[in-house]
C-alpha cells in the first residue's frame, strides 16, 4: 500500500480551523462547522484515520461564515414588484 506524504503546514486540524473561522467571521463558530463545509465541498479535507480530518488552510483562511441562517430568499417577479411598491410608498 502506497502512503501519501502531506505537508502539515498547509492543513488545519479541526480545532485550528474552528479558531480561524471564528476570527474570519468575528463570532464563535461551532466545532462541527468545518466538517459541514467539507461535506458540502466548500473546503478540501483529508482523512487521517478513522476519526480525524485535516482541512486545507487556503480554503479555511478565505472563508467567512455568514451572519444569517437558513435558505436565502429567492427574488421572483412578485417579490421584486412588492419591494418596488414598498420603497415607493416609503418615500
Amino acid at each position: 500500500m502506497a502512503t501519501k506524504k502531506i505537508d502539515l503546514d498547509e492543513w488545519y486540524t479541526n480545532e485550528e480551523a474552528v479558531d480561524q473561522l471564528s476570527k474570519n467571521s468575528g463570532r464563535p463558530i461551532d466545532k462541527n462547522y468545518p466538517r459541514t463545509l467539507a461535506r458540502y465541498g466548500k473546503v478540501d479535507s483529508i482523512e487521517i484515520g478513522a476519526r480525524g480530518k485535516l482541512y486545507r488552510k487556503i480554503d479555511i483562511d478565505q472563508y467567512v461564515v455568514g451572519t444569517t441562517r437558513g435558505r436565502k430568499p429567492s427574488l421572483d417577479d412578485d417579490t421584486v414588484k412588492r419591494e418596488a411598491v414598498r420603497k415607493e410608498q416609503e418615500g
